[in-house]
């Protein structure tokens, strides 16, 4: 079943595109180490958060501005609070962000506030000693959606688009070639408690096109077949995403993925497309597909 908005009724925003992933670890040494070591994925660009100004290291997916971030549970805390908090079990995905065209700060908070919505504005600091608006909201479970220009690299500039990185991390191949190569993001899953009460919320804010199903729903993200999978469930949360992997082959995939030191299995992401699953050191759900 297609859902679609009332006739006459225009999404506020038109999506381009699957912009990023933000991963909650529990070793950024270990987690970019294991990325790159799989897939190549070189430092696009730096970010620093919270009162102790912590690394966010963001690394390239394909040919960018996609990336794949990932930051301490811990991030955001003051250094007098960090002993008074467990984190040791703390980690999965913290957010996605959506890029969207003709991103104006102003403007999507504007519009996020006229559709009683709550507007998160972040201003990060920059590597050039400039300030970015990060804007957020939160979909019907709560979930943080993050909503930027389809040009954002997590980097510097009016829109976050100039990428350099500021920080030197260990190299993850250890200047051996990578395992294999991504092209782009593929898919985002969600786990939400109403599906039609989502499809409704992301189909009004997103130009996304939606095709129910009986297990859940898939939203077409931009015109690259990349999407956000809906299942419904009693605990919300963004579950698992995807990567387009270059010439995908599942027995070279496997192969490679068993070269690494992964243990990697064959599955099926949405309308039974053939995908090899693994986990990431922090149990973090991953799917290789076409």
């Amino acid at each position: 079943m297609s859902t679609r908005l009332p006739q006459g009724r225009r999404p506020a925003f038109e999506a381009r595109m699957l912009n990023h992933v933000t991963l909650e670890v529990q070793n950024l040494e270990r987690s970019v180490t294991f990325y790159q070591t799989l897939f190549g994925m070189p430092v696009q660009s730096d970010q620093v958060v919270g009162p102790r100004r912590v690394p966010v290291p963001c690394l390239k997916v394909g040919d960018g501005p996609q990336f794949l971030a990932f930051m301490e549970p811990t991030a955001f805390l003051p250094a007098d609070r960090l002993e008074d908090v467990d984190v040791s079990d703390r980690s999965g995905i913290n957010h996605f962000c959506l890029g969207i065209a003709g991103f104006d700060p102003d403007g999507v908070v504007r519009t996020l506030e006229a559709r009683d919505l709550r507007a998160t504005r972040n201003m990060r600091e920059g590597m050039r000693n400039d300030r970015i608006s990060e804007i957020g909201t939160t979909d019907p479970d709560g979930l943080f959606v993050q909503i930027q220009d389809q040009g954002y690299c997590g980097g510097s500039g009016e829109l976050g688009q100039l990428c350099e990185p500021g920080f030197e991390y260990p190299a993850g191949a250890g200047g051996r070639r990578p395992l294999m190569a991504v092209a782009s993001y593929r898919g985002i899953w969600l786990t939400v408690t109403d599906v039609s009460r989502s499809v409704e919320f992301y189909t009004q804010l997103f130009d996304v096109s939606a095709r129910e199903s009986s297990d859940g729903a898939t939203l077409m993200v931009g015109q690259d077949g990349s999407f956000l999978a809906l299942t419904g469930g009693s605990e919300p949360g963004v579950t698992r995403f995807s990567l387009a992997v270059v010439r995908f082959d599942p027995d070279e995939v496997m192969l490679a993925l068993a070269t690494g030191g992964v243990s990697g299995r064959r599955v099926t992401s949405r309308d039974n497309v053939p995908a090899i699953g693994f986990e990431d050191p922090d149990g973090i759900s991953v799917l290789l597909e076409s």
